[in-house]
């Protein structure tokens, strides 16, 4: 079998797609993807968390994808038939680093080898101009020396030229003469950097506050590369008051004109406002009815009535343009100063996912899905947001998906209370300090869903399904724990009764087919145990050398210490170790603990467990 492995690095792109582990995930897969049987061999964790576990399948280590390869080479499938003379092609800017690199060696011109595409491109963008036809009847070179010169000045960069043809062709609107354009031509930079400060200079003053708010929305929207594209009808919305957002309100009842309306305005808005740095473009599913998206383009979210429009998302003109965004103290400029403190990017940029789930209707979809999790990310960072705010959306949020009202419904009309489980999976403690403080406390009090909130911060029922969860917030779970939580509150979760600590217990026995972060993991749990956890329920843990006679606390060493590499040099490693000998000690002030559990007292918490007992997921 002959496999050709592509990878294509991209420094701008996601960790994958600009790291060492990133090249060696691609490699592999692309290896596997014609020969899946061999999975089981060369990952078998993996493949054993696929049928053992319900959690996320966790990536491969760095170790695992060693040995992958190493067994790769060996496999019979495989023969390496390769020369010992290799020559390599290596396309790359000018950067210094390279020029030094690859100076002495072969190499081409970028310049050179586009000069006739862009000779092309700039005659047929301006010949067909009726100025320009009239220009040229009175004289007949001036096509050719406005080409000339822009061919001469762009150095091979064809962004270079698609903007310096938008100067010329402003400027053929103007009846401008032929040097007033080649005026034109010699004011703008050679250099990329240089001629966007040029573009931005050239901003109406009236329209730069507008645009300085535009280029941050999108600067954050994209710095962040977990997101989706920026939902042109979303940001619509939010843009028909100037970007000013107060208290949400949701979007109802839109038609098919007034979506088209609406992202419209947004298309002239942007182009006015930044001058074309930004601009709409068709959103990426090529074929609509051959993806898993909905439509947004329509009330009935028919496929049928497809907009490209509607359904276009918001992007820069040009990869560069985030690049210069990106260079520091580019956006301390004033140019890009909003002159307005109440503006948040990442409030807006909550509202606009709100938006466009509110739009993708109460059925869960893969949209839907999208823009929850957008939603919650951009929630968790809006720093001029209250924390009542918050709560108020989340409670939303709530009740937008079917399967997620109907529970609310039935447990409890108050007014916040059915958000505040989304606030406590997602880490928000703020908003959850000011939900018990206004409720003058936390005893007793459970979920839309019915479950305890401790519950929600260890086991996250709701947000863990999501591609992208947040991470397991040990603050949460302290204050809870501090405001009264019980970890050994009953409840009932699929027709079983079951705790918070039972589940959490039962999640460490997964660790050996997911990654762990153990620190947190070890934290939680010392958390729990201070609490008053049944601290018996740990001897569910696994246990290499039998489950019978083994001591508690050796049970518990043996199971963490599994993970820890045990580097005297590796700081993490350490910190690691002192959290597992702080959850030992944890165990051992107990009152009345026993380390050997075959002959605990009765003042030990818990309750005997038998061989039947059910698992508390």
């Amino acid at each position: 079998m002959a496999v050709m492995n592509v990878y294509d690095k991209w420094y701008l792109g996601t960790p994958e797609q600009k790291s060492q582990e990133g090249l060696h995930r691609a490699l592999l897969y692309n290896f596997l993807a014609p020969a899946r049987s061999l999975i089981p061999e060369l990952l078998p964790r993996m493949w054993k968390e696929v049928y053992s576990s319900d959690e996320t399948v966790s990536q491969p280590s760095e170790a695992e994808v060693k040995q992958a390869f190493k067994s790769l080479g060996r496999h019979e499938s495989y023969l390496t038939d390769a020369n010992s003379n290799i020559k390599m092609v290596i396309s790359s800017r000018p950067l210094p680093i390279c020029i030094r690199a690859f100076s002495t060696c072969p190499g081409l011109r970028l310049q050179d080898l586009t000069r006739g595409d862009i000779r092309t491109y700039v005659r047929d963008k301006i010949h067909t101009h009726d100025y320009m036809i009239l220009l040229c009847r009175s004289q007949p070179q001036v096509l050719e020396e406005i080409v000339k010169e822009m061919v001469e000045k762009s150095s091979g960069v064809f962004l270079w030229v698609v903007l310096a043809c938008r100067s010329v062709q402003d400027g053929l609107d103007n009846f401008d003469s032929l040097s007033e354009i080649k005026a034109r031509i010699n004011e703008l930079p050679p250099e990329l950097e240089d001629l966007f400060r040029h573009i931005l200079g050239k901003i109406e003053k009236r329209y730069r506050r507008q645009a300085a708010k535009y280029l941050r929305l999108l600067y954050c929207s994209r710095i962040d590369q977990s997101h989706q594209p920026l939902a042109a009808l979303g940001l619509a919305i939010v843009a028909e008051n100037d970007l000013k957002v107060g208290a949400f309100q949701p979007v109802k009842g839109l038609s098919q004109e007034e979506r088209q309306l609406k992202c419209k305005m947004l298309d002239g808005k942007l182009r006015s406002r930044t001058l074309g740095l930004l601009e709409l473009r068709p959103r990426w599913y090529t074929d609509i009815s051959e993806s898993d998206c909905e439509c947004l383009c329509s009330p009935d979210l028919e496929v049928e009535n497809h907009d490209p429009l509607v359904h276009s998302v918001v992007d820069f003109m040009h990869l560069t343009v985030f690049e210069f965004l990106r260079t520091p103290g580019v956006l301390n400029l004033e140019i890009f100063d909003p002159e307005d403190e109440t503006f948040d990017a990442h409030q807006v940029l909550s509202y606009v996912s709100l938006n466009m789930l509110e739009l993708s209707g109460p059925k869960y979809s893969i949209d839907s899905a999208v823009y929850f999790e957008e939603t919650m990310s951009y929630l968790r960072q809006a720093s001029t947001l209250g924390p009542q705010e918050r709560l108020q959306i989340l409670s939303g949020i709530v009740k937008q998906f079917d399967s997620l009202r109907r529970a609310s419904d039935t447990i409890s009309n108050e007014r916040f209370h059915v958000g505040i489980f989304l606030a406590v999976e997602t880490g928000m403690v703020d908003v959850v300090q000011n939900y018990v403080k206004l409720n003058h406390g936390l005893r007793g009090t459970t979920s839309a869903l019915g479950f305890p909130l401790l519950y929600h911060a260890t086991r996250r029922p709701v947000v863990s399904k999501l591609k992208r969860p947040p991470p397991l917030e040990c603050k949460m779970i302290s204050y809870l724990l501090e405001q009264g939580a019980n970890p050994n509150e009953p409840f009932q979760l699929d027709a079983h009764s079951t705790t918070p600590w039972e589940s959490w217990t039962w999640s460490l026995k997964c660790l050996r087919f997911r990654k762990p972060k153990l620190l947190t993991e070890l934290e939680v749990t010392r958390l729990m145990v201070d609490s008053g956890a049944e601290i018996m329920r740990m001897s569910r843990l696994p246990h290499r050398f039998g489950n019978h006679s083994e001591c508690l606390l050796n049970r518990v060493e043996d199971f963490f210490g599994e993970f820890i590499t045990w580097d005297p040099n590796s700081s993490n490693e350490i910190r690691t170790r002192q959290s597992l000998l702080k959850l030992i000690d944890s165990i051992k002030s107990r009152e009345g603990y026993n380390l050997d559990p075959n002959r605990r007292k009765e003042k030990d918490l818990g309750t005997p467990l038998k061989e039947d007992d059910q698992p508390p997921y």
